[in-house]
This record gives structure tokens, C-alpha cells and sequence, in this order.
């Protein structure tokens, strides 16, 4: 059974705030293939800290996420979060509450485990498991 979140089209991030942490990759399509390889094995890592991963190229969006993903999506999360687009490669980590808590160049996972894992709301999940 489809969520509500996965029933409607996608559009922006709004249906996952305090719900899901998001990592938001914006590169060049050379990238993409060692970039979804890098994701998918840490995939357990990703969905015991309930991640859901975008990754933007061009007008191309391959994510975890599994349901509808609107035309304009790619383009409204660009506009938002990588207003530069003088990069080949920027990733983004936004906490629950929908601010961003890390950004960089590289596709750091072990970095990014360990920023979400002082977060006090992972905190209290990993307390209460």
C-alpha cells in the first residue's frame, strides 16, 4: 500500500520533513553510476537513519525513494539548494527538521553517518531502538 507522500507526484522536499533526513546530490552524468553504486552499499546505513537520496543530473533524478517523481522537481530542488552551478559535484545533507546540516563536493558517507549520528533527534532514536 502507497503512502500518502507516494500517491501525488513529487514536487519538493516538504512531504519529508521530521520524517526523513535527505542527502541531495547535484553532479554531471559521468558521476552517476559510481554514485548510486556508493549509496546502494550502505544501504542498511541509509535506512536505519532514514534517509531518503536524491541525485540530479541534467533533467534526471534516480533516488531511494520509491514512489512518483514530478517533472519539476529537479529543477525546484536546484533552485533551492544548489543555486551555484559552477560545481561537477555538491551534495547536501538536510536534518528532519528540513535545514541543512552539511554540504561538500564529495560524496562523503562515513562523514555524513557520523553528522547525523550527534544529531540529538538520532540520538534519541538510537536510545530508543
Amino acid at each position: 500500500m502507497m503512502s500518502t507522500v507516494q500517491a501525488q507526484s513529487l514536487i519538493n522536499l516538504v512531504p519529508f520533513e521530521w520524517s526523513n533526513r535527505l542527502i541531495l546530490i547535484n553532479t554531471q552524468t559521468p558521476y552517476l553510476g559510481a554514485l548510486q553504486k556508493k549509496l546502494k552499499e550502505h544501504t542498511h546505513e541509509i535506512d536505519d537513519r532514514h534517509i531518503v537520496w536524491f541525485i540530479l543530473s541534467g533533467n534526471q533524478v534516480i533516488s531511494n525513494y520509491q514512489g512518483k517523481i514530478n517533472d519539476d522537481f529537479s529543477h525546484s530542488i536546484r533552485k533551492l539548494w544548489f543555486p551555484r552551478q559552477n560545481t561537477d559535484l555538491e551534495v547536501v545533507l538536510i536534518g528532519k527538521d528540513g535545514r541543512e546540516k552539511w554540504r561538500n563536493q564529495v560524496l562523503d558517507l562515513p562523514e555524513i553517518f557520523g553528522a547525523i549520528d550527534v544529531m540529538p533527534m538520532r540520538r534519541y532514536e538510537m536510545k530508543n531502538q
